[in-house]
């Protein structure tokens, strides 16, 4: 049963978002885009940590939002004459945490977003306690949980600590360069028989190097038979050392004890969805489960895949999506908004978000020409796209929501017919709620026994609304139609291996087949005039 609300850009009379405001007269983008990985600037050197500490304050006080200031350009911090005294610890593990704790400090008051929380005699008399407090410390552990109370203390999930024991600095580039541990093998479960076979092996991971291939059958994991695994379980089964009974490939039966390693974790799959009358069209089905380093070629990679179909809707699946780098949510607005990424030099780009720093900072910030094109795509101008979105839909899944629902122009201009263009449909659940961007910044305490990994502090430095200026952060983005499904279909499960699969140029036809299954998919099919071809007539 479908339900329907109304959609984000007019909600009715005293519900959904406050009214846009109003919008600056002239457009300003960042001379450095905000969205790229910063660098260290604004670090305190360890070498502040001694008997005095000279603490900064802002010059001027934030300036309103009436006052259009580009982030690059608010007042620098000066130094005052105040000055903090406190003891250094004898030990050089935890005067090395000090160290840390003084770094965090100093960038928590120059990057935060809520600068009020950071400034004054309170922030100054939170470091002295704080100091005091890691030098009384029976050792690193109990010191670097004074760090994380001082950064806890704002009440921001989002603000925190990786201390280096955790993987810090290492663990956190990782996982945005989209490398995570796996076994490196994708599984597909057949729908008429519950068998699970593997689908591609990630070549140089584990699974190529004890000869598992493509086409084998899965008959147990861990000695439970496959077929009787549940989906989350057989999932989380690919990330955790396990043993896997294969069979088939005209190879006798055999048992492989596989151990997790770094491999790279593709996460976008894709399929074509053929339309009931058997024409060609149907839809283009695209689902980006995290943003990473390796999303932007992956998703350019399946939509040079699903163009020759020519399908007449796009469907893209961000369900479940929590987010991950901003930079490859960017560039992906970039190939979804600009005709593949080609854009157009004679027609303003459309806006991906409004920009707010805190500090009377902001910035309309247009969709920049992403780094990977695919000139196949869209298959045919203005191409009609849905989003599928939940609660699990969160950071930079929800600012590329907002740029894809409300990124198109609507100024009109243009005379092209772009700024009649409503954007993209939302279907699902209201979206997180997370319209808040981090900050990275390495920490200089120890690193891991010595030259490890360094902790790392992330920042929340940015809000953002969407291009209408509907707020995100605290609030989510709410559907023009809800859908919540029964349950989620999951017969692939993506743990290494990108793509829909290797069955044909338009993706995966074991994914297809899974995904008429999906209430929500159906439906957004048919809000965008698509009637898809249902198993019983395949």
């Amino acid at each position: 049963m479908r339900v329907r609300g109304p959609r984000p850009s007019t909600p009715a009379p005293g519900h959904g978002p406050p009214p846009a405001p109003s919008r600056p007269s002239t457009r300003i983008q960042s001379p450095r885009q905000w969205w790229k990985k910063d660098d260290n600037r604004g670090r305190l050197s360890s070498a502040l940590l001694s008997l005095l500490l000279t603490v900064g304050a802002p010059a001027t006080p934030p300036a309103a939002h009436a006052a259009f200031i580009p982030l690059e350009d608010r007042p620098a911090l000066a130094v005052t004459s105040s000055a903090i005294r406190f003891l250094a610890s004898p030990r050089p593990d935890i005067a090395a945490v000090q160290a840390a704790l003084v770094e965090a400090w100093g960038a928590l008051r120059d990057q935060y977003v809520e600068p009020t929380a950071v400034t004054g005699p309170a922030w100054e008399a939170a470091l002295r306690g704080a100091l005091a407090s890691a030098a009384a410390a029976a050792d690193t552990d109990a010191a670097w949980g004074v760090v994380e109370d001082l950064v806890g203390s704002l009440g921001d999930q989002y603000t925190r600590v990786l201390r280096p024991e955790s993987g810090g600095s290492g663990a956190y580039a990782a996982d945005l360069a989209g490398l995570g541990p796996s076994l490196g093998l994708q599984l597909t479960r057949q729908p008429s028989s519950s068998s699970v076979t593997v689908a591609a092996v990630v070549p140089g991971s584990p699974a190529d190097a004890t000869g598992v291939v493509a086409g084998q059958e899965v008959v147990a994991v861990n000695g439970v038979p496959a077929a009787r695994v549940a989906p989350e379980d057989l999932a989380r089964a690919l990330a955790a050392e396990a043993d896997l009974e294969l069979r088939g490939d005209g190879r006798p039966t055999r048992t492989v004890h596989l151990t997790p390693a770094l491999v790279p974790l593709h996460a976008v799959q894709h399929a074509h969805l053929a339309a009931a009358d058997g024409a060609r069209g149907g839809a283009a089905y695209l689902r980006i489960a995290a943003f990473n380093d390796l999303t932007p070629g992956d998703v350019a990679a399946a939509l040079a895949a699903l163009a020759p179909a020519r399908p007449a809707a796009l469907i893209l699946d961000l369900r479940d999506n929590a987010g991950g780098a901003v930079a490859a949510a960017v560039d992906v607005a970039g190939q979804l908004l600009l005709d593949g990424g080609r854009g157009t030099s004679t027609i303003p780009p459309p806006l991906l978000a409004l920009v707010r720093d805190g500090r009377g900072g902001e910035e309309a910030v247009p969709v920049p020409r992403p780094a990977a094109t695919t000139p196949a795509w869209p298959p045919s101008p203005r191409l009609p796209t849905a989003v599928l979105i939940n609660g699990g839909t969160a950071s930079s899944s929800e600012l590329l929501v907002g740029a894809l629902a409300g990124g198109r122009r609507r100024d009109g201009g243009g005379g092209d017919g772009a700024g009649a263009d409503a954007g993209a449909l939302l279907v699902g659940e209201k979206t997180f709620g997370k319209g808040r961007t981090q900050r990275s910044i390495q920490l200089g305490g120890p690193g891991g026994g010595g030259g490890g990994d360094k902790a790392l502090l992330l920042v929340s430095n940015r809000t953002f609304t969407t291009p209408a200026g509907e707020a995100v952060d605290g609030v989510g983005l709410r559907p023009a139609v809800a859908c919540v499904p029964g349950s989620t279909e999951a017969a692939f499960f993506v743990s290494g291996d990108g793509g829909g699969g290797h069955d044909g140029p338009g993706g995966s036809t074991a994914l297809a087949e899974a995904l008429l299954g999906d209430p929500c998919v159906r439906l957004a099919a048919a809000e965008l005039g698509v009637q898809l071809r249902v198993e019983n007539e395949m």
